[in-house]
Order: structure tokens, then C-alpha cells, then sequence
């Protein structure tokens, strides 16, 4: 995909926090790209559900509708359409920090988009492997 952003769940559900007015407005707003994660948002969602209400203090309700509105901004990739050699590649990066993250590098390796993170351990891993496709969070 052109132009294409890998967005991380826990920066989307960072955007429920008041204090990340400037980084939710460029998401919800821009038209500039496409951001685009893998479909184990929404499972993940679901299955944290409880901590992300715990932690964004947000109501249930509103945690619904901005999984809604989240869901309206973002292509959710099946994991089967990214390539088993970027898999594999994304395994030898992120075997070492959190596997839980592969997904989300092999669909950036995927599309050769950049991925938006806030998760600076996984950075400076990925980063020291050799992986440096960031989306440039301060270009906001």
C-alpha cells in the first residue's frame, strides 16, 4: 500500500488518553496516508479490555465508540496475506524483544511502511537488528 502507516495497538489506545491530543488529531484527521495493523487489533482489544479501561479511565461506552471510529480510520490486514518470508524476517527481529510484535514488522516489512511506536525497548531492539522504517512521530 502507498503511503501506508503500520499503527501499534497500544499507540491507538494511548489516543484515548487527553494527553495525546496532537498525535490522535494527525490520525483521526490527516488523509495523507493509510494506517493500516494487523487484525489481532481487534482480538486484542477484547482480551485487554478491562486494563485499557483501567488505564485510559475512559468508560466502557467510549472505549466502544472510539474502537469504532478507530475502526473506520485503519485497514485491518489478515495476517495470512503478509508473505512467510517477512514473517520469518520479523520472527529473526522480534524473537529477542516481544514476539507478540511480529505481526506488526512483518506487515511494515509487508508493504514497506513505517511503523508508529511508542514502545522505545522494542525500537532500540529493532533498531540495534538492523530495522530503523519508524514513523517520525515529532514530523507532527
Amino acid at each position: 500500500m502507498n503511503n501506508s502507516v503500520v499503527i501499534d495497538t497500544n499507540l491507538l489506545f494511548s489516543f484515548l488518553h487527553k494527553n495525546q491530543a496532537k498525535s490522535a488529531k494527525y490520525f483521526f484527521l490527516t488523509d495523507e496516508v493509510v494506517f493500516c495493523t494487523p487484525n489481532t487489533f481487534v482480538v486484542e482489544s477484547f482480551i485487554h479490555k478491562e486494563t485499557i479501561l483501567k488505564k485510559t479511565k475512559v468508560s466502557e461506552e467510549h472505549l466502544y465508540r472510539s474502537l469504532g471510529l478507530f475502526s473506520e480510520k485503519i485497514y485491518f490486514i489478515n495476517e495470512s496475506t503478509i508473505s512467510v518470508q517477512n514473517f520469518i524476517d520479523a520472527f529473526h527481529l522480534c524473537k529477542d524483544a516481544d514476539v507478540k510484535d511480529i505481526s506488526f514488522i512483518a506487515l511494515s516489512l509487508e508493504f514497506n511502511a513505517p511503523f508508529w511506536t511508542r514502545d522505545t525497548i522494542l525500537k532500540e531492539h529493532l533498531i540495534n537488528k538492523g530495522f530503523t522504517n519508524f514513523f517520525d512521530e515529532n514530523l507532527l
